[in-house]
């Protein structure tokens, strides 16, 4: 299927000139035309839920922030408001390296993996990591089992390790490997 962008698109060659205005040409294309369709349907449904006229108090991003949450992640918030149950409490060596590791040594992408694991997803809600009812929980003494999540619960649930090296292998190969079944 050919589509001309401007008229007469089919005989003007794409040159250093004018590739600007053919890349957004192409861009409103794709975006706009070739999306039509399921835009619309999007729209309509999203509309019934939330009245067109609430829509002009908000800016662009803050609609992008409440539809999709924060991609800002702070993880001090998180360990600041977490709640420990089953044995733990925040002076329990296992929390202490958990959030040793989680803060000060694992990269960003490997803290949106945790996060993932942890609550089934790799955003933060609109009002950041601390608006997030998290648990953390024991999961009976030490073995060779791998950390849990319930993830409707956001609830983490580790062994109590004997060793922060032991802990950081076992979270993540958890957290890299958390797809599919076994989700709780």
């Amino acid at each position: 299927m050919t589509t001309e962008l401007v008229e007469g698109g089919t005989d003007i060659m794409v040159n250093q000139d004018n590739k600007g205005e053919y890349v957004q040409l192409i861009l409103e294309y794709y975006l706009s035309e070739q999306c039509e369709t399921q835009f619309t349907a999007f729209k309509r449904g999203f509309d019934r839920t939330v009245r067109p006229q609430i829509m002009e108090l908000f800016r662009p991003e803050e609609l992008l922030q409440l539809v999709c949450g924060s991609q800002e992640l702070n993880f001090s918030e998180l360990e600041a408001h977490s709640q420990y149950v089953d044995g733990y409490t925040e002076e329990s060596p296992v929390v202490k390296w958990l959030w040793e590791i989680v803060i000060g040594e694992m990269t960003p992408e490997q803290q949106k993996q945790f996060l993932q694991f942890a609550t089934g997803s790799d955003r933060a809600p609109v009002n950041g990591l601390s608006a997030l009812d998290f648990n953390v929980g024991r999961l009976g003494p030490a073995s060779d089992r791998l950390p849990i999540a319930s993830t409707c619960f956001n609830h983490l649930m580790i062994p109590e390790y004997e060793t922060k090296d032991i802990l950081r292998q076992k979270l993540m190969l958890a957290i890299q490997n958390a797809e599919g079944f076994g989700m709780i």
